[in-house]
């Protein structure tokens, strides 16, 4: 007995939405047109928990043009490039040893450049590297060319390195366009945009770790520079002695948008919040 199920090409993605990670994978294994579907969801939200899953995936993301050759010669228009699904990219990966310090910053790049339509990131900053030879800055400008679409974006440390210098240099030309932004144990990051203070014209919402009087003294600055837009701020101050000195009115806090403000201290655990109408 043939049997032959057909589905409205609208009602694959809907079902798909309910299916586990495994049956996801099964799908998209049994036709071109399932194929594309379901890649839809699977590459759309990516993490990477390795550097060296980064780099497999970089390397690979350019080999499937024999799928792309297939889903043409079976006539499924919604086929794209797999790093073009991708919306959202999270690296929980540190790098320590010295050639993947080196390395970061150059996988990074060609990470934008075959994930074009990138939405949210979440990476850890590049450090400058110490030997002149082996490396150079890297071009934040043209992360934010390749990531055109890049209006969230989560910025981390590497535990151990807080010492060494981030490379940051041009980083305002992502930051100019973000409406999310989180900044987490960077030292002294703030401080080092003032010489070209970012305006931040659409950020809405601010999340800051505080770890010295000069960086506080340059989040004033920025503030001053998005009260037009900004309506969730949170402050995390990493030593007691910086929460202790705080005065809201010394912050000048005038944001029109404004609806909520938290504070919290590191080292206490302890919360307070603020919001205004």
């Amino acid at each position: 007995m043939d049997f032959k199920l057909e589905l409205p090409i609208d009602i694959l993605p809907i079902v798909f939405q309910y299916l586990d990670l495994q049956d996801l994978v099964n799908c998209s294994r049994t036709c071109w047109c399932w194929n594309a579907d379901a890649n839809t969801l699977l590459y759309k939200a990516i993490i990477f928990s390795s550097l060296s899953k980064l780099v497999h995936f970089v390397e690979s993301i350019g080999g499937f043009h024999n799928s792309h050759e297939m889903c043409v010669k079976n006539n499924i228009d919604l086929y794209k490039p797999l790093g073009h699904l991708v919306k959202s990219v999270e690296i929980t990966a540190s790098y320590y040893q010295y050639d993947d310090r080196h390395n970061y910053s150059t996988i990074l790049s060609r990470l934008a450049t075959v994930t074009p339509n990138v939405h949210g990131a979440m990476i850890y900053l590049p450090i400058i590297t110490l030997d002149a030879d082996r490396g150079k800055l890297f071009n934040w400008s043209l992360l934010g060319l390749k990531w055109s679409k890049l209006t969230r974006l989560s910025l981390r440390d590497i535990s151990g390195f807080s010492e060494e210098a981030h490379d940051i240099y041009d980083i305002n030309d992502v930051l100019n366009k973000l409406q999310y932004l989180s900044i987490a144990r960077c030292n002294g990051i703030l401080t080092h945009m003032l010489p070209s203070l970012p305006t931040m014209p659409y950020l809405q919402f601010l999340k800051i770790g505080i770890d010295c009087v000069s960086d506080y003294h340059a989040l004033k600055r920025i503030l001053h520079n998005c009260q037009d837009t900004l309506h969730t701020l949170l402050v995390c101050f990493e030593k007691n002695s910086l929460l202790n000195s705080f005065d809201v009115d010394d912050l000048n806090i005038g944001s029109k948008k404004l609806k909520t403000f938290e504070l919290c201290s590191r080292e206490d655990l302890q919360f307070f919040s603020h919001f205004s109408s």
